[in-house]
């Protein structure tokens, strides 16, 4: 759906409430001699709510705080991204990459997932992986692991915690979900497969067309906004509230480390404050929307909103405690990951674990 469509349309009048649309990055002029001219590759559309937005917005904030000495230009959808994947960016056709965190985990290591948000119990998952970041070590555990990739990675927006599961028909026992056919990125994805679903592994943004032309039976596709800009209700009206992915996925920009080295240490500064920024303001406009955005789906369009049934919630939690163990004993790399972030939830006031 055409964004300027989507927001005339009384399901995101709501959307006003968070502050509106956000300006794109205009494409870059000509670069001033002695200043970085950087190419931020997406791989989102230019017309879907939240994730495009967020994309745009990140990048017009970097290149007028830190211009003339750096320009940033976004391509949308990018066709050498969806070719190569992560060889765009070690190859050079790309300086940054702006990516779900599932994107990145399938394409760097799954080892990432600790970074961008375990599916983990606890009232605020999302909470205490940014807590962990920036108070627990773990932003200098993810700069370590990255370096060896050849890339800094940040937090830059956030599309909304526990997702709905959208299906073309309703979904209560975990025998609907047999040979379902399902997108979902990242751990999400894993725990779907391991309740007998078929995963389908696509873009994001081809998830409407496969609903409706029945390449897919469910999705998992972020936030109530992203989803509904997208068009998925239209074409998969029943909405299940499941705990897959509870922190919500997050955005992240990966920045070569050539790129990064070349910004200097007050460049790196103001773009770290700035995707903290960014960040923040993704958090904050998914938990002002979302409520807002579910009503609007449910009264406005008959979307069917349910909560899981508990015979389905207890298999995805089983389901779910295994996937991250497997995920912990996966590698050495992992097993210190876990340990480091699972002994900074103990110190926390919410309980991450057990899960169930």
């Amino acid at each position: 759906m055409d964004r300027r469509t989507f927001l005339t349309t009384g399901v995101v009048a709501t959307a006003a409430v968070a502050g509106g649309t956000s300006a794109q990055a205009q494409p870059a002029g000509p670069a001033p001699e002695g200043s970085h001219r950087l190419r931020m590759a997406t791989i989102w559309r230019d017309d879907v709510e939240g994730p495009a937005d967020q994309a745009g917005r990140f990048a017009a904030s970097v290149s007028a705080a830190l211009g003339p000495k750096v320009a940033i230009s976004v391509s949308f959808d990018d066709d050498a991204l969806k070719s190569f994947g992560a060889g765009a960016f070690g190859g050079g056709q790309a300086d940054l990459l702006h990516v779900s965190g599932g994107w990145l985990s399938s394409a760097f290591g799954a080892e990432h997932a600790y970074f961008t948000g375990l599916p983990l119990g606890g009232a605020s998952p999302r909470d205490l992986t940014q807590s962990w970041l920036q108070a627990g070590g773990g932003q200098d555990l993810w700069d370590a692991f990255s370096a060896t990739l050849g890339f800094k990675p940040l937090l830059v927006g956030h599309l909304g915690a526990r997702p709905m599961l959208w299906s073309r028909r309703p979904i209560a026992t975990p025998g609907d979900l047999t040979g379902l056919k399902v997108h979902a990125e990242g751990l999400a994805g894993d725990i779907l497969t391991g309740l007998g679903a078929r995963r389908i592994a696509m873009s994001d943004t081809r998830v409407a067309t496969a609903l409706a032309d029945g390449d897919l039976d469910a999705a998992l596709v972020g936030g109530a906004l992203t989803a509904a800009a997208s068009g998925v209700p239209k074409v998969a009206p029943h909405a299940l509230e499941i705990d897959l992915d509870p922190a919500g996925p997050a955005l992240v920009v990966a920045i070569r480390l050539a790129a990064w080295h070349g910004l200097g240490s007050q460049g790196q500064a103001v773009l770290t404050a700035l995707a903290c920024e960014a960040y923040a303001r993704g958090v904050a406009e998914t938990r002002a929307t979302e409520p807002l955005i579910r009503k609007s789906l449910s009264d406005w369009r008959g979307v069917a909103i349910r909560p899981a049934p508990p015979v389905l919630t207890e298999a995805v939690h089983r389901v779910r405690d295994g996937v991250i163990a497997g995920l912990a004993a996966s590698s050495p790399l992992a097993a210190r990951l876990d340990r480091s972030l699972m002994a900074f939830a103990a110190f926390s006031a919410d309980d991450h674990r057990p899960i169930g």
